[in-house]
């Protein structure tokens, strides 16, 4: 996340925004990185990300990173909704009844499984929202 956004956010955008969600269904480790790339970037941001990859993994297969586009390149807040929910998959039953998710186990996760870019995190947003009061 700390290396997409030192490329990213200087370059290309004001507001850094990335969620990353950690599952490891059927002790299979992944990861869903959902990161807004301004559409004259990507094709670089994407090189930038398999290089980095490829130099800390020491090596990548073909089917290691696999980008999307949401909405097949037509971000609708539906198809980010859904996205969203599909990432949300994991969380505790109790929070996803709340925002309509159907959960399912993910597996174990030793470290962190979400992981919310300060831009977007909880208290920026507090910050945003108390200065648009004022």
């Amino acid at each position: 996340m700390e290396l997409s956004r030192k490329w990213l956010k200087p370059r290309h955008c004001k507001v850094f925004a990335q969620i990353a969600v950690r599952e490891n269904p059927d002790g299979r480790p992944n990861t869903h990185i959902l990161v807004h790339c301004p559409p004259e970037a990507l094709r670089r941001f994407k090189e930038q990300v398999r290089n980095v990859l490829d130099g800390a993994c020491h090596g990548l297969n073909d089917k290691a990173v696999k980008f999307k586009h949401i909405g097949n390149g037509n971000p609708t807040l539906s198809a980010i909704l859904g996205k969203l929910a599909y990432m949300g998959k994991g969380m505790d039953p109790e929070d996803a009844k709340e925002f309509g998710i159907a959960c399912k186990p993910q597996g174990w996760i030793y470290a962190k499984r979400v992981s919310i870019s300060q831009d977007i995190h909880h208290a920026a947003r507090q910050r945003y929202a108390e200065g648009a009061e004022g």
